[in-house]
């Protein structure tokens, strides 16, 4: 209905390629059939070819007895309701069709209160958290990223933590995790000397340690910093960029990306978690892919977790 179409114009203007948009009310004969598409000749949308939006959820599930709600995602080769998840469409818009956003398309979820929106804790779905990898590890394999380089990665806990090292792990990298808590040079440089590490995600307030140590790593070719700070070196570049430029390749050439993560192996590496190093040089632990697997499923043997329950993790 057009009291709801507002939240969604703009990026709709910036989609119009990809999603074309109807109106639905509720009078007259759609009183007693729920909304209808009242506004157009002969009551019927002129694409999807019904009079009623209920025709599209009983297309989706023909026993289907709940109420038919709007807005909704209606996919148009099989004139089905796909989504109608009011409360995070705007979300999946500026995630999901990101690919299809016109270039000058504003970016309603900034990335900086994408965790806090408004003084309000937001949820990321599985699915974001896919699509959101997705960007970042086709957004390095556009940086030059080639499979089974090593990227450090020293931040505090949050989101980006997360999504960082699955890019990473899309893209076919390492992952070398650096606690925040290293505060000498010496200990920070040799891990990512020791690793080869090609490129460097960290946080803003990572940052001013790793650019005291970059200049005596020469294999680093850059260093991906998460917040959207105003003085980026030469070298340096924001993550939300490096994003626009996986974009670029899911959109032009997602094949090769979706090749790059099926040809990953259980037994390649993932991960090199290095030791303290109290009383020699640290040691470097590799872990593979399955190491991975088998740590969720070893993890699931013993700790039952419900789709619905919520963990605290106080990491890394």
């Amino acid at each position: 209905p057009r009291s709801t179409l507002f939240p969604y114009t703009t990026l709709f203007r910036s989609l119009q390629d990809a999603i074309s948009v109807n109106i639905v009310s509720h009078s007259g004969e759609t009183n007693k059939y729920g909304w209808g598409f009242r506004d157009d000749e002969n009551h019927e949308d002129p694409e999807l070819h019904v009079k009623f939006l209920s025709e599209l959820y009983k297309n989706a599930d023909p026993k289907y007895r709940g109420r038919c709600t709007v807005p909704s995602f209606v996919d148009k080769t099989t004139n089905k309701v796909v989504n109608n998840d009011y409360h995070r469409l705007t979300n999946y818009l500026e995630v999901a069709f990101r690919p299809w956003q016109a270039e000058d398309a504003p970016d309603l979820y900034p990335e900086h209160l994408r965790e806090k929106i408004d003084d309000r804790w937001t949820e990321t779905t599985f699915e974001q958290t896919r699509l959101e990898a997705y960007r970042i590890g086709a957004g390095l394999m556009s940086l030059g990223l080639k499979k089974g380089e090593k990227v450090a990665l020293q931040s505090e806990g949050r989101n980006l933590w997360v999504l960082g090292e699955l890019g990473i792990l899309y893209a076919g990298g390492v992952n070398v995790p650096l606690s925040i808590k290293l505060e000498e040079s010496n200990d920070l440089l040799f891990r990512i000397q020791h690793s080869d590490a090609k490129y460097v995600m960290c946080s803003a307030g990572q940052l001013k340690k790793i650019r005291k140590v970059v200049a005596q790593c020469p294999l680093v070719e850059k260093i991906i910093v998460f917040d959207n700070i105003n003085d980026l070196a030469e070298n340096e570049i924001f993550i939300g960029d490096v994003k626009k430029a996986g974009d670029e390749l899911l959109k032009k050439d997602r094949p090769v990306f979706e090749h790059r993560f099926k040809s990953i192996e259980p037994d390649d590496y993932a991960n090199i978690s290095y030791t303290s190093g109290t009383t020699a040089d640290p040691k470097g632990i590799l872990l593979t892919h399955r190491n991975y697997t088998a740590n969720v499923e070893q993890a699931h043997s013993v700790v039952g977790i419900g789709v619905d329950e919520v963990i605290l993790i106080i990491l890394p």
